[in-house]
């Protein structure tokens, strides 16, 4: 699969595109292009990689990405097997500073608007309670048409722009390159997501794009600002994450199957990335969801 430049289709009939996929897994590549982009996960799960920032998605996942900074959603591996009967379900929104009008944006009426999506260069998170009024004005979207559709960007928009449940995920400087480095980061994301479980060494991944490991570990930093082990780290842990909260598995047999050859390091690394153990981290995610189904009651 190679990422490059994604060219975003117009019509002359909408100023701004909205997408509905039903896939049995997503497919998209790692890749940039200059609209911004809003996306909402309605079914799935599995990780999302936007810029230097990797974390786990599932449904409700919603995100405002600025334009060329890169990114990719990746289904968990069952999403992948055979006999799979798992499906892949979002809303996607696709605009640009031109679609409702040269300049439209600069108006002063805009200002806060403009701000966040100058903010989403980063690329944004939005959580709680905007987030639920989001998906819902954007289900409104998908069947909307005339002044409706226009409306209901802007609303969506707004409630973005006055809240406080937003969160930037990436570092500064992470935009898109050229198609040869988005298909040199592709390969080796597709490999990680698919291998993590099991043994990796730098030599499997640097051979994969045919540079040396030096070579490699001196490209990966400088286009994700972080180790390749770093990443690789990053991605097990948030695996093991959602073992624990499925309450199956105890804490050691998490790490091996987490691809963690020994129980220590997996602890080392989970509280050097989650700032807390295994057990505590399962405790308190737990007791949030608990207070938000009590909040959601009142």
């Amino acid at each position: 699969m190679k990422a490059v430049l994604a060219k975003l289709p117009h019509t002359a009939e909408h100023s701004f595109k909205v997408y509905e996929f039903i896939v049995p897994y997503y497919q998209t590549p790692w890749h940039f292009h200059p609209e911004y982009e809003l996306v909402l996960v309605t079914k799935s799960r599995g990780k999302k990689i936007i810029g230097d920032h990797i974390s786990d998605f599932e449904e409700g996942d919603l995100c405002l990405l600025g334009p060329n900074l890169p990114h990719t959603y990746h289904n968990d591996p069952e999403y992948f097997e055979p006999d799979s009967l798992l499906l892949a379900e979002s809303l996607v929104i696709h605009f640009s500073l031109d679609s409702l009008g040269s300049g439209f944006f600069l108006i002063p009426e805009m200002n806060a608007i403009r701000e966040v999506l100058d903010k989403s260069a980063l690329g944004l998170q939005i959580t709680g309670l905007t987030q639920r009024k989001v998906a819902d004005k954007f289900r409104l979207l998908i069947d909307s048409t005339g002044m409706q559709r226009i409306i209901l960007l802007l609303e969506i928009l707004d409630e973005i722009a006055k809240s406080n449940e937003v969160n930037v995920l990436a570092s500064a400087g992470m935009i898109g390159e050229n198609a040869k480095d988005s298909e040199r980061l592709n390969t080796v994301f597709d490999f990680v997501m698919r291998n993590f479980k099991e043994k990796i060494s730098l030599d499997d991944v640097a051979s994969l794009v045919n540079m040396s490991e030096s070579a490699f570990c001196r490209y990966f930093y400088k286009r994700t600002q972080k180790t390749f082990f770093e990443f690789l780290n990053e991605t097990r842990i948030g695996y093991s994450c959602r073992l624990l909260l499925d309450g199956q598995k105890n804490v050691s047999e998490i790490a091996y199957e987490s691809g963690f050859n020994n129980i220590s390091h997996f602890n080392r690394q989970f509280l050097h990335i989650k700032g807390s153990t295994p057990t505590v981290y399962k405790k308190e995610v737990i007791k949030r969801g608990s207070a938000l189904e009590t909040t959601k009651f009142r």
